[in-house]
């Protein structure tokens, strides 16, 4: 033991947690004023912490002070070096992560290492997240803590925060927010080392400047370390928003000292110039204007229009360093998103390659009709001065997804550029959406794109040099001709100045009303044999009954007569009848038409799944009577829009006996093809008696929301008695005996 200290010593030889090794205590004299006055006003205690042996002796240090009673214990140093206050142990003024509650002095000297926290309350119904920026909302009168919610940069009533909450909160529950220093154990998995963080639109952090024109920007502090769990920031910006809005009222504007607003407005229709010193002034007219560099795409909107104007230059460098022949390139396409929309398109191509350019200048109406129907009609006229290098088209898909694209293709190496000028008009500004510019100039392709079907545009005109061709049917000369000379034809579109033998003399002769002209001799007209009273045409008489009428003998050579609806005779036994049935024979056995052949073609359309009668023009196919008959059908149908497809055949024999039809034996039906399965097609008989009321229907059934198309080649060959219940005999009022 050394000089100047005192050794307290326990007679205890075992010394257990919680044992007193030694204790001091201070009391006043046993003959003070009470028996509060000589009680113990304080003392130091040793406490063992744990028991006591050859390898620990862990003590802790309790100080006690008496305030109107007997000395109680205030504070407590560990073995291992804390400071604890017993008024909350929670406080731990030796520890990195405790800190006490409030510390009072006149002045403070020295270092913080440390954050600077605010005691608050979370009464906002919700839990709040830690690491949220925080406002302080109100005040909750039981303990004066403020009360505290999350920050918004985009509602100025919720700023600016005032620092970032160190715990979650629930609602009810109170906290602390960290005002200035570090804020540790939170996620900054999203952040950088360094990263300037800002209360973020819409609550929370962000490393991104808020850009809204209502948000206020409020730079909270510094990523010190990103983790997800264990990440830090330093809070340095709390309680104000620092950085300049992103709009607002300002006396003086500029921007990043490069120029100056002005501080006034101007005239309307005024608009805002630079002296290239940094000041702007509102001006009327262009002091000088110019535009430097190249641009490759550029869209104009006017206002009280919904015209797009756009400008495109394509390269053809994506498959190769140029355009080759039969490429394609995409300019711009159309997906109208609703039924009834109109878009008007005009524009113009031109392609350069060399000293040769070629122009073509187009005009397309668009209209989407019932999705995915569409409908379109496009013109085009062209000018070149060399070889023709470019083809325009438009691309149409009428599918789930129907849509317009304008492309061109190739027709010859483009070594130089193709430029597009284009003009989209939508009915409705809300269909400018629909209208899609491809603003890549690499962009050529070996194929139209799937889905679609490309056309050529027509033409109108076209103009080679001094050359002008009318619709690509023939062409211009390119100087005049002589005086009295005559544009003829070479008939293979090539019309040149010609003389005409009776330009320079007039054309005379006499003919009588109504008789059709014919040449006399060279220059002199008289009248024919044919009369024309504006009704009925005749030749060789002037009185008609008819559209036509002969009076005369007509021959038929071996090119040919077509004549409906009545029948033509051929020889002495034959004959031939045609009105939607074309009827063919070659005497008989007994009655006239009791050995013949009926052909039909029949048509229909349907937009369902259920059997519809393909029809003779509208007519059902009526059964003669007295007859057995074998039918042939050959069916074939086709999707409006091409995508689907069938054919098929069926074949049978009936028998009319006048009173009432019937099917021997069951019709063979045979799927020559067929792309959709449910498809289908059918032969029955309806109707049951005699005079000509029984028809055979042969009948398709496709599905429901397709357009398709129906047409059948119905073949009769019949055998059998008279000719009485003929169909077209009682429908055309022809008389019976008359037909063969």
């Amino acid at each position: 033991m050394g000089l100047n200290s005192i050794t307290l010593q326990s007679n205890d030889s075992d010394v257990i947690s919680g044992d007193i090794v030694g204790r001091i205590n201070w009391a006043a004299a046993s003959d003070g004023d009470g028996p509060v006055a000589t009680s113990i006003a304080a003392s130091i205690s040793a406490v063992a912490e744990e028991t006591f042996n050859d390898s620990n002796n862990a003590t802790s240090l309790i100080f006690s002070t008496a305030n109107d009673s007997n000395a109680s214990e205030k504070l407590k140093i560990t073995s291992g070096g804390h400071l604890l206050p017993f008024a909350d142990s929670s406080y731990d003024l030796g520890s990195d992560n405790f800190y006490f509650r409030s510390i009072y002095a006149d002045k403070y000297y020295g270092d913080i290492d440390g954050p600077i926290v605010v005691e608050c309350r979370n009464d906002t119904g919700s839990t709040i997240s830690k690491g949220s920026p925080v406002y302080i909302s109100g005040y909750y009168s039981n303990n004066g803590k403020p009360q505290i919610a999350p920050s918004n940069a985009a509602s100025a009533s919720t700023m600016p925060a005032i620092g970032i909450l160190a715990n979650e909160l629930t609602d009810g529950s109170e906290g602390h927010v960290h005002c200035f220093g570090l804020v540790t154990q939170i996620n900054t998995s999203s952040f950088s080392v360094g990263d300037t963080v800002y209360v973020a639109n819409g609550g929370g952090l962000t490393n991104s400047r808020p850009t809204g024109a209502t948000d206020l920007v409020q730079n909270i502090g510094r990523v010190l370390r990103s983790d997800a769990s264990q990440g830090r920031i330093l809070v340095l910006g709390p309680g104000r928003t620092n950085d300049v809005p992103n709009s607002g009222s300002f006396s003086i504007l500029s921007i990043k000292d490069a120029f100056t607003f002005p501080t006034t407005d101007g005239s309307a229709g005024q608009f805002l110039q630079t002296d290239g010193s940094g000041g702007l002034t509102f001006s009327s007219t262009f002091t000088d204007l110019s535009i430097i560099g190249t641009a490759t795409y550029n869209t104009v909107e006017f206002q009280n229009s919904n015209i797009m104007k756009f400008n495109q230059m394509y390269t053809g460098a994506s498959i190769g360093s140029y355009f080759s022949n039969g490429e394609y390139q995409k300019v711009v396409t159309i997906i109208p998103d609703g039924n009834s929309q109109n878009y008007q398109v005009i524009g113009r191509m031109t392609a350069q390659n060399a000293g040769e350019t070629h122009t073509v200048y187009f005009n397309a109406a668009l209209r989407s009709n019932t999705l995915p129907d569409l409908n379109w009609t496009i013109t085009y006229d062209e000018e070149y001065n060399g070889s023709r290098y470019i083809d325009p088209q438009l691309w149409t898909k009428e599918t789930t997804t129907a849509g317009f694209i304008f492309a061109f293709k190739t027709l010859a190496t483009i070594y130089g550029t193709v430029t597009v000028d284009m003009q989209v008009i939508p009915r409705a500004s809300s269909q400018k959406d629909n209208v899609t510019v491809n603003t890549v100039q690499n962009s050529e392709q070996s194929s139209v794109d799937a889905g679609y079907t490309a056309h050529d545009m027509t033409k109108v005109f076209s103009k080679k040099g001094q050359e002008f061709t009318i619709g690509g049917a023939f062409t211009f000369p390119t100087t005049d001709g002589s005086a009295n000379q005559v544009l003829k034809t070479n008939g293979a579109g090539i019309l040149s100045w010609a003389d005409d033998s009776t330009a320079a003399g007039g054309i005379d002769g006499t003919g009588i009303a109504n008789y059709v002209s014919k040449w006399a001799d060279s220059d002199s007209l008289t009248s024919g044999i044919i009369y024309d009273d504006g009704t009925n045409i005749g030749i060789g008489t002037a009185s008609l009954s008819y559209k036509l009428e002969v009076n005369g003998d007509m021959g038929l050579s071996d090119s040919g007569f077509y004549a409906s609806p009545t029948g033509v005779m051929i020889g002495t036994s034959g004959w031939l009848y045609n009105d939607g049935q074309t009827t063919l024979s070659h005497g008989n056995f007994t009655d006239n038409g009791d050995a013949q052949n009926s052909s039909y073609v029949l048509r229909t359309s349907t937009t369902d799944d259920t059997f519809t009668t393909i029809q003779n023009n509208g007519s059902n196919v009526i059964l003669a009577s007295n007859r057995t008959m074998m039918f042939t059908a050959n069916i074939v149908s086709r999707r409006t829009n091409g995508q689907d497809n069938a054919a098929y055949k069926i074949e049978g024999v009936l028998v009319n006996d006048g009173y009432g039809a019937s099917i021997l034996g069951t019709p063979v039906k045979t799927i020559l093809y067929e792309s959709d399965s449910s498809w289908d097609v059918q032969a029955i008989l309806s109707g049951g008696g005699a005079g000509a009321s029984d028809y055979l229907l042969i009948q398709g059934k496709g599905a429901a929301s397709k357009n398709i198309n129906w047409v059948c080649k119905l073949d009769l060959l019949e055998v059998g008695g008279d000719i009485s219940g003929y169909t077209e005999a009682n429908t055309l009022n022809i008389d019976a005996e008359i037909i063969p």
